[in-house]
């Protein structure tokens, strides 16, 4: 298999993983849901409402999950292939987040037209992404701060409510927060290449002419220093710090 029949098996391969995935959590959802649909209902309660059966046991998860085995190792299946031909392909390069790559680039070219316009585009992305996740939040805190909400003192009814309300809305902000990531991901990507195209920077004069000025004040000191340490030896100031070093080893500290 060439290269670019790989790359299309591996793509393709993926894919089928993702969709495994999204089943298999689906499926796991829908049985946790059934077990506990079923264990809450009228038929496993006595006239006093005491349950008969506990809602989730060792046996019914068995059970529950049983169901589900295929899609289980369908999954584990894929992943295998998948890490499989991974690394069978080689050790491929490491790449660094769009974002640092981005930020390089952006140090050595100038912005153009395109790139505001795709930070324009990031940034009402972002402000959207906040606005659900806010509602989101607002809808789950009303339900939160209400009293009658945990009215019950039957804890199944109560969880199984509370659930219920709040499922949806950590759901569309858990989406909406991947399908910003996935956009701004794109966005990024598309930055980059117009960096790459776009005209490089100058750097300025006065920066240029500043850092040459440092460069000469600190060969300036080195040599002043190494002249001052060569003069200090020609009188015999290096003698005179040997002497009160070993004077204060043996009187001072009493090492002598």
């Amino acid at each position: 298999m060439n290269e670019t029949g790989r790359a299309r098996f591996s793509r393709a391969l993926r894919w089928l993983l993702a969709a495994a995935t999204l089943l298999l959590a689906a499926l796991l959802i829908w049985q946790c849901a059934a077990a506990y649909l079923k264990g809450t209902s009228p038929a496993n309660r006595t006239e006093t409402g005491v349950l008969i059966e506990n809602v989730f046991s060792r046996e019914i998860v068995a059970e529950r999950f049983g169901r589900i085995a295929w899609a289980v190792w369908l999954w584990a299946a894929l992943l295998a292939a998948a890490l499989a031909l991974r690394g069978s392909g080689g050790r491929a390069a490491l790449k660094a987040p769009a974002a640092y790559r981005l930020e390089a680039l952006l140090g050595r070219c100038e912005k153009t037209e395109a790139m505001r316009a795709e930070e324009a585009k990031r940034r009402r992305w972002l402000a959207g992404c906040a606005a659900v996740c806010a509602l989101c939040a607002a809808a789950a805190g009303v339900y939160l701060a209400r009293p009658d909400s945990f009215a019950s003192r039957d804890l199944e009814t109560t969880m199984g409510r509370m659930l219920r309300c709040i499922a949806p809305c950590a759901a569309a902000a858990i989406a909406a927060l991947a399908v910003y990531e996935r956009a701004r991901e794109k966005s990024l990507l598309r930055e980059i290449e117009l960096a790459k195209e776009a005209p490089r920077r100058q750097a300025p004069l006065k920066e240029a002419r500043s850092a040459a000025a440092k460069n000469v004040c600190r060969a300036a000191l080195l040599l002043a220093a190494a002249a001052l340490i060569a003069l200090g030896v020609c009188n015999g100031g290096m003698r005179d710090v040997l002497v009160k070093a070993i004077n204060i080893c043996t009187e001072c500290i009493g090492l002598g």
